[in-house]
């Protein structure tokens, strides 16, 4: 599988995508709590991999002045399509993030990187995004980069398709999980699945300071499921839960996704 099969595959699941956030409120909310820390009305917001735009809209809508890069077409089609219909400000690029500074120039406050690193296979192309990302961010600004984790696959499995253990073609997933490895391959689309031992060395490569990792679902996500099906007071109390335990280390594994936030020195 390609770049231009993962293109495809967001060019043709815009709808899916849009809702995402909404399959999946724990991760949107906790997300955007650590985003409220630093991101202010007025920054600067460069959003890449931003996808139908859950985020951009959210930063915008709070008086950011957010540009949207994404690789999908009909993804960055439908935010700003979105963002005129909410009469918000949004500019749109469409650009791999692996390539972005072709595309993209200036200084931003802030940059998210929510899910590109999901779909570099390869270690070099992960580090040639990140490197992207930061040399349009200024020298005191905050990265945000989301991982999926490893565990994730299997949380996901036991919470919603048991039966998957049993797939052929998951044989290798399983194997990395049991060697305690990432993994690079075929998933929803071709992706990557994070060691978190793996994220964070990679990370520590660049010119960042660690503020945070933050497991996205708090402690929800293996029991998301129920979750959404129960009162409304009952997910409330969930997540504030999760929001007062997601940094620490023993319910980092816990999450399908990390959220990684860094200054840049």
């Amino acid at each position: 599988m390609s770049i231009e099969d993962v293109k495809a595959f967001y060019n043709e699941s815009v709808e899916h995508e849009w809702g995402r956030m909404d399959r999946h409120p724990f991760e949107f909310a906790i997300n955007k709590a650590y985003m409220d820390r630093y991101i202010k009305p007025g920054d600067r917001v460069l959003d890449i991999g931003g996808g139908p735009g859950r985020y951009s809209l959210y930063l915008a809508q709070r008086g950011c002045d957010v540009t949207l890069v994404d690789l999908s077409e009909g993804n960055v089609k439908f935010a700003l399509e979105k963002a005129k219909e909410l009469g918000l400000p949004l500019k749109g690029v469409c650009a791999n993030a692996c390539e972005l500074t072709k595309s993209v120039s200036g200084e931003y406050d802030h940059v998210l990187m929510m899910g590109p690193l999901y779909h570099l296979i390869e270690l070099e192309d992960r580090r040639k995004a990140i490197q992207e990302a930061l040399a349009v961010l200024k020298r005191g600004g905050t990265f945000y980069a989301a991982f999926i984790q490893l565990i994730g696959g299997l949380i996901y499995y036991g919470a919603r398709m048991v039966e998957g253990v049993l797939d052929e073609q998951d044989q290798t997933f399983l194997e990395a999980l049991v060697a305690g490895e990432s993994y690079g391959g075929p998933a929803f689309t071709e992706a990557y699945f994070a060691q978190r031992k793996d994220a964070e060395a990679l990370l520590a490569e660049f010119p960042l300071e660690k503020l945070h990792m933050v497991a996205s679902e708090g402690v929800c996500a293996p029991f998301e499921p129920q979750l959404l099906e129960a009162a409304e007071e009952v997910r409330a109390k969930w997540l504030e839960i999760s929001l007062q335990v997601c940094e620490q280390e023993q319910y980092l594994g816990m999450c399908e996704h990390l959220l990684y936030v860094g200054r840049k020195r």
